[in-house]
């Protein structure tokens, strides 16, 4: 946005409600048109969040979607990590809301990072809009043919859908089993952390590169604290590993 000319500013989330997406303030600063002393032209969301992991109900983003509509303002919704939390997409929905655009990622859930491929689901008139401003060539010929692929696998989706909630809640269990650590409620494929009072982030990970585990030191993101990591849900085999060396390090 910024390149473009414009500005943004930040609606923060509080660590009170384990970061939960502000729903009432956002739809506040949508039916004012107003964040503060400035006037906005929309809002951008992560559904889930990055990286606290946390998403919102389909019905209450349905909710920012109608503020969005009676205002005149633009709803952009980032879901790069919300096929592993279906139930709460909005991403059907998109296609009847006028002012609102979904975006979604192969990269996460589909593993294909290298191919580069997204997409974004909106209303035709806002699709053709967003056709102008796209290369020529945006994307490849193999990261056609490797999407179409992956979205038609539905038993590969089945059963990562399957161990993410098996193992999360395994992982879960484990994390919050730990003295002095705050495992955050999550919708994604990671977990964010706060480390025991009196530790820091930045000392964590570097205990833990060493060991040639690597984590996220989230201690940089806006709105958090120096204690806070996001941790990546893996193999059974990996979590444990991490997890041993997490609570290793307490000692």
């Amino acid at each position: 946005m910024t390149r473009a000319g414009g500005q943004t500013t930040f609606l923060y989330a509080d660590r009170r409600d384990h970061y939960a997406l502000p729903i009432d303030r956002l739809c506040r600063v949508m039916e004012t048109g107003r964040d503060g002393g400035h006037s906005i032209d929309g809002i951008v969301i992560g559904h889930p969040n990055s990286p606290t992991g946390q998403a919102s109900s389909a019905k209450d983003i349905a909710r920012l979607a109608k503020a969005a509509e009676r205002q005149g303002l633009w709803l952009v919704i980032d879901e790069a990590f919300a096929d592993y939390c279906p139930e709460r997409s909005v991403l059907r929905q998109a296609t009847s809301w006028p002012h609102v655009v979904v975006l979604r990622s192969m990269t996460k859930f589909y593993a294909m990072p290298g191919l580069r491929v997204g997409y974004a689901v909106a209303t035709q008139p806002v699709i053709k809009r967003l056709q102008r401003q796209l290369p020529p060539w945006s994307i490849s010929v193999i990261g056609q043919v490797a999407a179409l692929a992956a979205l038609n696998d539905a038993a590969h989706a089945r059963k990562s859908l399957q161990f993410m909630a098996r193992e999360r809640e395994r992982m879960s269990t484990l994390l919050t089993a730990l003295p002095g650590y705050v495992v955050m409620p999550t919708c994604a494929n990671y977990f964010f952390v706060e480390l025991p009072r009196g530790r820091r982030a930045s000392e964590m990970t570097e205990y833990l590169r060493r060991k040639g585990l690597l984590i996220r030191d989230c201690s940089s993101v806006p709105g958090t604290n120096s204690r806070c990591i996001r941790l990546a849900v893996r193999s059974q085999r990996d979590n444990d590993r991490l997890i041993q060396a997490m609570s290793t390090w307490l000692h």
